[in-house]
């Protein structure tokens, strides 16, 4: 699955400038993360996270329920 990242402009809350991201982040984080974030054209990366086809084997799937 490829993901797209991107560097964002956004307004600082505290001070109400517009200010830029020095990492690239998914649509979903900065939606979630910055204020009113807009995309910056030219600086999309896309980048593959492959999809978890296994099953879940953290220590607490396989734990035993007490009786």
């Amino acid at each position: 699955m490829l993901i797209e990242y991107w560097h964002w402009h956004y307004r600082d809350l505290k001070t109400g400038l517009v200010r830029t991201t020095t990492e690239p982040m998914s649509v979903a984080d900065a939606l979630k993360l910055l204020s009113e974030p807009q995309r910056i054209a030219g600086t999309m990366t896309q980048r593959n996270i492959p999809e978890l086809d296994f099953p879940d084997t953290a220590p607490w799937v396989q734990r035993k329920t007490p009786k």
